[in-house]
C-alpha cells in the first residue's frame, strides 16, 4: 500500500513537471487558447490605433466626404502615378545596381514588364525573380524580406522617394504588390 502512494506521487510530480518544463528547464510551449488570446489581444490593439488615427483625420478629411469611393480611388491612383512614375529602382549594395523603372508594363524597362530584363521572373536582375538576389524572400537587397533593412530604393528625380519592400518597419516603405496594381492594365 505504501509502495503504491510512493508510486502515485512520483507518478504526480512526473506530471506537474511535464506539464510545467519540458525537463530540462525550458517552459513548455504556449497553449493555443493562449496564443489564440494573444492574437485577439494585438488584434484589439491595432483597431483601436485605427479608430484614434480615423479621430485624428476626421476633421482634415471631411471635404473628402462628398466624394464618391470611386472618384477617391482615382484620386488615389493619380497621386500614385505622380509620385512613382518613371522612378528608377536601384539596389541598396555598396556597389548599387540599376533594378528597373516604375513605369506600366508595356514599358520595356519597367519593373512590371514581365518579358522585359527587370520584370521577368527568370532574370538575375528582376525583383520577381523568388531565387534571384533581388526576389528571394531571404535575400538582403530583396523586397520580397520582410526583415531586409537594405531593400531597393526608389529614386526620382535625384531625390529618394521611398524603399520598395514590404518590410512596414521601413519608413517610406512601399509594398512592389501594392504598387503593381497602379501600373498594370
Amino acid at each position: 500500500m505504501k509502495t503504491m502512494s510512493i508510486l502515485n506521487i512520483i507518478a504526480a510530480f512526473m506530471i506537474i513537471m511535464s506539464t510545467t518544463h519540458l525537463g530540462n528547464g525550458r517552459p513548455v510551449p504556449k497553449s493555443e487558447s493562449e496564443n489564440h488570446e494573444e492574437r485577439i489581444q494585438e488584434k484589439q490593439r491595432r483597431m483601436k490605433e485605427r479608430e484614434f488615427a480615423i479621430e485624428r483625420s476626421q476633421e482634415r478629411l471631411a471635404p473628402l466626404m462628398s466624394y464618391s469611393i470611386e472618384e477617391l480611388r482615382m484620386a488615389i491612383a493619380v497621386k500614385v502615378m505622380y509620385r512613382y512614375q518613371d522612378a528608377k529602382v536601384i539596389s541598396a549594395e555598396r556597389r548599387p545596381k540599376y533594378l528597373g523603372t516604375i513605369s506600366n508594363e508595356f514599358d520595356i524597362d519597367s519593373i512590371f514588364n514581365k518579358y522585359g530584363l527587370y520584370g521577368s521572373r527568370y532574370s538575375v536582375d528582376s525583383i520577381w525573380n523568388q531565387f534571384g538576389q533581388y526576389g528571394s524572400e531571404f535575400s538582403l537587397y530583396s523586397p520580397f524580406n520582410e526583415f531586409s533593412i537594405n531593400p531597393p530604393i526608389i529614386m526620382k528625380d535625384g531625390e529618394v522617394v521611398g524603399w520598395l519592400t514590404t518590410n512596414k518597419s521601413i519608413s517610406d516603405a512601399v509594398d512592389p504588390l501594392w504598387l503593381k496594381f497602379y501600373f498594370t492594365y
